[in-house]
């Protein structure tokens, strides 16, 4: 009734792809009906024969009967024909299909409502910077889009590689940061194109047109149509470090379809300190096996000296296919890397006159031979819809976590997408058997080998927020970043502030690594050494050490506050070293160290040092002790250059005491003045609802006072944070503060608050 008959198949297709359901019977006939979409003739007539052998054992209502009956009717004809699936087995499959999907419509899946799009756009420091494309929840391999705008790459819109904007696809990576502040990462690109040539290989001359109307990101599926080679992309993930590339050729378009991979690709430009790549064909099976490396030095990834390397691992499987490598030389056509004249290989490609093709792949940060196991163990014989549904179901089971119900479909489409950004990361560097790369550069393997080796962690940003809720939601996840944190530790020689694969970046001040341990401590998470953990946080917390976070900590130690004057972020750093001195103090008394306890404990007053009462303000102090308020404590200097508060101004900083939120009410002179302070402060935020710039007063988009509209509860009006949080979720935020919403911090744990 819906479609005519030349649309039915286009419509069932698409109907499978969206209205996925979790039971049995829909999952297979979805399960058939791609595998009619992706031309797999034998494999479909198989899922046929499984799908009556399913259904036949499932009640159904007269009508559904009927459709099985004519389902397997017209699988015998399409039998006996020896030829490819006929229409009418088609038609006949979509009747079943959409008659399980209208017996089943209350079991609306929750996938769907993830709109991956979100998170991809926004201008200046509103841009979102998650990447749409395809991994599991944690995933290494995050297979996305990187994007242009006419072949133009403003950098701060593309930290995570694709742009909303933009209306051209560069090529398709497989390694992203989830909501980044810089660039990094963005590695091994592959790409399709009609041709090639010096031309093509040159500035991203393969990239190609795209448009949103022809685009379907979904949790473990990716679909784009490429406009200049005329060909369907679809993405999806094979586990944590495997994924498959599916490609399919406009029957109207019959020219050769030339695979490139481009280990050179990198989001930072300039980043690749070196790349190979190797192609080998086996004639026997038809398939194609590239292999290569890339060393990846990005903004962050840098910082060890030399970048962290990534490797990969392909099979393609094609009957008449070419192969080739390009260089600084040219494009050679049927050799290999050894084989052509010039530099080293810059890039690989393959050929085949194929209309469809599928590029299997396994990533790995340890070797080669990793990234080949990871492609065998995690991909093997499984084909595109096969990971496809396997991910999928990771999805759903995960977001499943957390039921709302009675809310309109804008706050559910909100609500669910910040709990799957909440689960993009951080990143299970984990590979197959086990081994993965420590901060030592050696290749480590997790013991027992179930138990995942975490990095990518912006614990600045996420340490009471996305980790309380993690504590929550994913205990197991929680308990293997606990234990990372504390193998960082052996291995490195220090807790991390910002862990990038094996890497130190040494991002933010502070070390609020603490913070996340503490949070296990108190919620009862006990695979990790306490006791080694307080004896290194106490002497990161009283003297110099490469990668703790607390420069000028003589000053802090023994005046009480870092000196200010020099823009050093001294107020910042203060305030920071503070809360960590907190965090010592709760170890302490967990393991009964009273002393120690003590001095911590005074030591994480030390808020108190900065505070100018006339002002109500936290200011810097200089060499002779005098504070030196700021004369616009709203102004956001900082976005020029270095000052005396870190990514924030005095009115943002005034609130970070987030150990201490009863001494800091006392300073205001009692709840009645801090609350009304506070009040203030939430609606003077309203008068700047634009974020290109950040809010100079509550900025839900940065640390600092992420948890401000929270305060109220301790000055006993929880009233006045019933009425910002609502204004909060939909103007200041866009709903990305569910985390805040949903997390509670170590220091409420403590404190007894709920």
């Amino acid at each position: 009734k819906k479609t005519s008959n030349s649309n039915l198949d286009i419509h069932c297709m698409k109907q499978s792809e969206e209205d996925l359901l979790t039971n049995t019977s829909s999952r297979i006939v979805t399960r058939f009906v791609l595998s009619w979409k992706l031309g797999e003739t034998t494999k479909g007539v198989w899922l046929a024969d499984k799908t009556l052998q399913v259904l036949a054992e499932e009640e159904f209502t007269e009508w559904q009967r009927w459709s099985l009956d004519m389902f397997s009717w017209s699988l015998d004809i399409s039998r006996v024909s020896c030829r490819r699936l006929g229409f009418l087995c088609l038609v006949q499959a979509c009747v079943l299909y959409t008659s399980v999907c209208l017996a089943a419509d209350s079991t609306y899946p929750i996938s769907r409502k993830v709109d991956l799009l979100i998170g991809t756009g926004g201008e200046g420091f509103g841009v979102g910077s998650d990447p749409p494309g395809v991994q599991i929840p944690f995933g290494a391999l995050r297979l996305s889009p990187d994007t242009s705008l006419d072949n133009i790459v403003i950098a701060p819109n593309h930290f995570g590689g694709y742009h909303h904007s933009d209306n051209e696809i560069r090529c398709f990576s497989h390694t992203h940061m989830v909501g980044p502040g810089v660039q990094d990462f963005g590695n091994i690109g592959v790409m399709v194109t009609r041709q090639i040539s010096m031309e093509t290989v040159t500035n991203y001359g393969y990239r190609s047109k795209f448009s949103h109307g022809n685009e379907s990101p979904q949790p473990g599926y990716y679909q784009v149509y490429l406009e200049a080679p005329q060909i369907t992309a679809r993405l999806t993930s094979c586990g944590s470090h495997a994924g498959i590339h599916h490609y399919s050729s406009n029957t109207n378009n019959t020219d050769p379809i030339f695979i490139l991979f481009d280990p050179t690709h990198s989001l930072t430009k300039g980043a690749c300190n070196g790349s190979s790549v190797n192609i080998q064909y086996n004639n026997d099976f038809e398939t194609a096996y590239v292999t290569g490396v890339m060393t990846n030095a990005g903004s962050l990834t840098r910082r060890n000296g030399k970048g962290v390397l990534i490797y990969f691992a392909a099979s393609v499987q094609a009957s008449t296919i070419e192969y080739g490598i390009w260089n600084s030389s040219g494009v050679f056509k049927g050799l290999n890397a050894s084989e052509a004249a010039g530099s080293a290989a810059n890039g690989g490609f393959l050929v085949t006159n194929q209309s469809e093709v599928q590029v299997k792949i396994g990533i790995s940060f340890v070797d080669e031979e990793q990234a080949l196991l990871n492609l065998k163990a995690q991909v093997g014989q499984q084909d595109f819809v096969d990971c496809q549904l396997a991910t999928q179901n990771i999805w759903e089971d995960a977001l499943s976590k957390v039921l709302i119900t009675g809310r309109d479909e804008d706050t559910e489409i909100k609500f669910y997408t910040a709990l799957y950004h909440s689960m993009m990361a951080p990143t299970n560097y984990t590979e197959v058997d086990g081994a993965y790369r420590g901060m030592d550069d050696m290749i480590q393997h997790s013991q027992p080998t179930s138990r995942a080796a975490y990095s990518d962690m912006s614990i600045w940003d996420i340490h009471r927020t996305q980790i309380s809720l993690l504590a929550w939601l994913r205990r197991d996840v929680m308990a293997d970043i606990l234990t990372s944190l504390e193998n960082m530790m052996y291995q490195g020689g220090d807790l991390p502030r910002w862990p990038i694969a094996n890497v130190y970046a040494g991002c933010m001040i502070g070390n609020h690594a603490y913070q996340i341990l503490l949070d296990g401590l108190v919620k009862n998470f006990t695979d990790f050494n306490v006791s080694a953990v307080y004896n290194l946080m106490k002497e990161e917390a009283t003297s110099p050490r490469p990668h703790n976070g607390r420069s000028d900590l003589f000053n802090y130690i023994t005046r009480g506050y870092c000196i200010g004057g020099f823009k050093n972020s001294s107020v910042s750093k203060t305030l920071a070293y503070a809360f960590d001195d907190w965090a010592v103090s709760e170890f302490a008394r967990h393991l009964g160290e009273a002393a120690d306890m003590e001095v911590f404990r005074n030591r994480s007053k030390n808020y108190r040092n900065l505070w100018d009462s006339s002002r109500k303000l936290m200011c810097a102090r200089d060499g002779a002790g005098e504070l030196q308020c700021p004369l616009d404590p709203e102004l956001n200097d900082w976005i020029f250059h270095s000052t005396d508060y870190t990514e924030g101004n005095a009115e943002q900083w005034k609130w970070f005491v987030p150990h201490d939120v009863p001494g800091l009410v006392e300073l205001f002179g009692g709840g009645e003045e801090f609350a009304k302070n506070l009040d203030e402060f939430m609606e003077r935020s309203h008068l700047h609802p634009v974020n290109l710039l950040p809010n100079p007063y509550y900025w839900a988009g940065n640390e600092p006072d992420i948890l401000a509209p929270h305060l109220f509860n301790f000055a006993n009006r929880s009233d006045l944070t019933q009425k910002d949080t609502p204004p909060e979720l939909h103007t200041l935020a866009d709903g990305s503060v569910l985390l805040v919403v949903c997390s509670l911090s170590a220091a409420c744990q403590v404190a007894g608050r709920q």
